[in-house]
């Protein structure tokens, strides 16, 4: 569970920045309404330290500078640039694994922040970092640092050695889905999943 959008909300706030269109996984709690991260159990106080120590990763950055300046962080798109965004993206009949996706959350002043998520229910801090591939080609590869209560060390993020690209189709394959190496010296490995209510199989992630 990536917890990245609750931290850029509190800088957000504190900072007079846009802030997301709709709170999630927030709740009002005591007699001040402090805000209290349901799915974490931290403290308001807590959380602000966390959110501080991992300031230069939350700061939006528009997608057209960010997009070639090879830095992890949150990028902001226009409304425009979702639609071409999303337009380029390869399309198929079947669906992908459902275990990591892209969010576009709307923010208060109709931009929209991207970040990534997955059905892992750790939390952690997760954001982007693209990758050129050619002159015309860009991946996107997610960085994480997993949270701690109580950890109050600076925030350093680490490329996974692995990752599981769910727009690819490999040929010959019984499963949507792909392993591409970021970081792993050797080959990824995937991990496949045979679903026999439907006599089929799913790539639910990629080993190093």
């Amino acid at each position: 569970m990536n917890i990245a959008l609750d931290l850029f909300d509190r800088l957000a706030r504190a900072d007079g920045r846009p802030t997301r269109a709709r709170v999630r996984e927030l709740q009002l709690e005591g007699a001040n309404g402090e805000l209290i991260d349901v799915a974490e159990g931290h403290d308001e106080a807590e959380a602000v330290s966390l959110a501080d120590r991992c300031r230069p990763l939350l700061e939006p950055v528009p997608f057209s500078k960010w997009i070639d300046s090879g830095s992890a962080g949150v990028p902001f798109f226009t409304a425009e640039e979702v639609h071409d965004f999303v337009a380029e993206l390869p399309t198929s009949s079947e669906p992908g694994s459902g275990q990591r996706w892209f969010e576009f959350t709307p923010l208060v002043d109709d931009t929209f922040v991207l970040t990534p998520n997955d059905a892992d229910g750790r939390p952690r801090l997760e954001v982007l970092l693209p990758i050129p591939i050619n002159a015309s080609s860009t991946r996107l590869a997610c960085l994480e640092q997993p949270v701690t209560p109580g950890d109050t060390r600076p925030v350093t993020l680490v490329a996974k050695p692995c990752e599981l690209n769910s727009l690819r189709q490999l040929e010959n394959m019984p499963y949507r889905g792909a392993c591409e190496r970021v970081q792993c010296t050797g080959g990824c490995q995937p991990l496949v999943k045979y679903l026999s209510d439907t006599n089929s199989y799913r790539l639910d992630g990629c080993e190093c």
